[in-house]
């Protein structure tokens, strides 16, 4: 591997990695609003409220991902409004 080489692949792998983080966190913030709306008692998907054990967490990378805060910001309220807004499409 040349340096030039050694370069291109971290370039690589550290906007892969910001990219995976941005999409681990928003999976979670979907994955969880379905959670709560399956476990809502009018809706009764599951006879208990499925779910995460703690809040997710990504960490940061002095070149490649410098602002996780940005990423962590307001998590669980986004999955409760994606929960409500959820709840007001079931029939």
């Amino acid at each position: 591997m040349t340096k030039n080489d050694l370069i291109a692949s971290r370039n690589a792998a550290g906007s892969a990695y910001a990219a995976a983080a941005a999409l681990y966190l928003e999976t979670w913030v979907a994955l969880h609003a379905l959670d709560l709306a399956g476990g809502n008692g009018h809706v009764a998907v599951s006879s208990h409220v499925p779910g995460f054990v703690g809040i997710p967490e990504v960490m940061a990378h002095s070149e490649f991902l410098r602002d996780v805060a940005q990423l962590h910001n307001r998590l669980v309220d986004r999955a409760h409004e994606k929960h409500v807004a959820i709840l007001a499409t079931i029939s």
